[in-house]
């Protein structure tokens, strides 16, 4: 059993000022088991969890997070009130791991602690943003009653809104929601949905800097994408004005994602708003997505879904990405379209599908200074067969070389889009 004592040498070793030091603790971590600590062994555990150690250098280990993700597997073997305590002076990653050890609880001590954390009186400014579902396991504990109040408490704090409508929908999905909690989370999310459309609207005026680069309601949209699908799943009247108000939104990427749901709750959404979403290659493509996944792909105007003009949109919301051009080309043309031979494509059954004949549409494209591409001028894009770009002038090289660019840049990217 690994006790007090060889808790107390590791982080000695961890705080030392020479680097072989700290590599020789990194590697007894890497050695230990988390069943091998008693109730003791496991609260010098946390301890150490809670301190704060130099890194070393070309090694990406957290010894502070490693600690404390060694309580996972028995997180009762420390109490609560102890993980509350260190949660407070930890760093943000330990802190991270610490909420995972209390939802892994699934009983009422580790909501106690959760909600104790997450309550008015707790230290909200402290809280670590969700970079995974933290909180998921909690969804196994019995009491409902008390599940909705601590999730509407965390949804408002800062970067936690995305993560507790997943979780209260996922309650939703499970029947576990009654009216009187349908009508709790609404009143906690429909002002989170006011603030985030509000943000969108101000930066979609025509008062934002022309040529910036940021994309800075890429969140904020984000964040409305959850909340809508909450509100979609929620079967009450109410749940409908916070998906109007993202329909009436100035952003048009907002008001794709409220007509979607509020089509998903059998909402009437005017067929004039339908046309100018299609309008805007910036909105079709997910618009197109958004209701081709409910079968409702007819709602749009028949002239929007031509083949190229769907390419087109394509095109644009892949090198709106945050690592492609970070948002939509200032300028797109399309040039002509291309029948290209596909050998040995994936066929989604762990084979291939031999050898095809696919339409690939060609689009020029620029961006205005000061964006880091525009000294480029005219580029070329490819989308249908394949959506990408290897961000290469027009006047570089023929169409047939740039297709032959745009293959060979996908076959070395493998995890890139089609």
């Amino acid at each position: 059993m690994i006790g007090v004592d060889d808790v107390a040498e590791l982080r000695s070793l961890l705080r030392r000022r020479d680097i072989a030091a700290r590599q020789v603790a990194l590697g007894m971590l890497a050695n230990w088991r988390s069943d091998s600590f008693d109730s003791t062994g496991a609260r010098a555990l946390l301890e150490a969890a809670s301190g704060r150690y130099p890194s070393v250098t070309h090694d990406t280990s957290h010894p502070a997070e490693t600690l404390a993700r060694m309580l996972w597997t028995r997180p009762c073997l420390v109490a609560v009130s102890d993980v509350v305590r260190v949660f407070v002076i930890s760093g943000e990653r330990a802190r991270r791991a610490f909420l995972q050890l209390l939802a892994l609880r699934c009983d009422d001590e580790g909501l106690r602690g959760l909600e104790i954390l997450f309550g008015p009186d707790g230290p909200t400014d402290l809280l670590p943003s969700p970079t995974t579902p933290l909180l998921a396991p909690v969804l196994d504990h019995h009491d409902v009653d008390r599940l909705v109040p601590m999730l509407c408490a965390v949804a408002p704090r800062r970067g936690w809104s995305r993560h507790a409508a997943e979780l209260l929908h996922e309650l939703q999905r499970r029947g576990r929601l009654d009216d009187e909690h349908r009508r709790a989370v609404i009143h906690v999310m429909r002002p989170l949905v006011d603030t985030a459309v509000d943000a969108c609207d101000r930066t979609s005026s025509p008062r934002r800097l022309p040529g910036t680069d940021l994309d800075m309601t890429r969140s904020d949209r984000e964040q409305l994408e959850h909340l809508a699908r909450l509100f979609v799943a929620l079967s009450d009247p109410e749940a409908l004005v916070p998906l109007h108000r993202m329909l009436g939104s100035a952003d048009p990427r907002v008001s794709v994602i409220g007509a979607v749901g509020l089509v998903q709750r059998e909402a009437r959404v005017g067929s004039d708003r339908f046309a100018l979403l299609a309008r805007d290659p910036a909105t079709l493509a997910a618009l197109f997505d958004g209701l081709d996944a409910i079968g409702a792909t007819g709602l749009i105007p028949p002239r929007y879904l031509e083949p190229e003009l769907l390419a087109q949109a394509d095109l644009v919301r892949w090198l709106s990405g945050v690592t492609e051009l970070g948002r939509a080309p200032d300028e797109i043309e399309p040039i002509t379209s291309r029948h290209v031979r596909v050998e040995g494509a994936d066929d989604g059954l762990g084979g291939t599908s031999g050898v095809y004949d696919a339409e690939v549409h060609l689009f020029r494209f620029r961006m205005r200074a000061p964006h880091w591409s525009h000294a480029r001028g005219w580029m070329v894009g490819t989308a249908g067969e394949w959506t990408y770009s290897c961000y290469a002038a027009e006047d570089q090289q023929s169409l047939e070389a740039h297709i032959e660019s745009v293959r060979l840049g996908i076959g070395e990217w493998p995890d890139q889009p089609r």
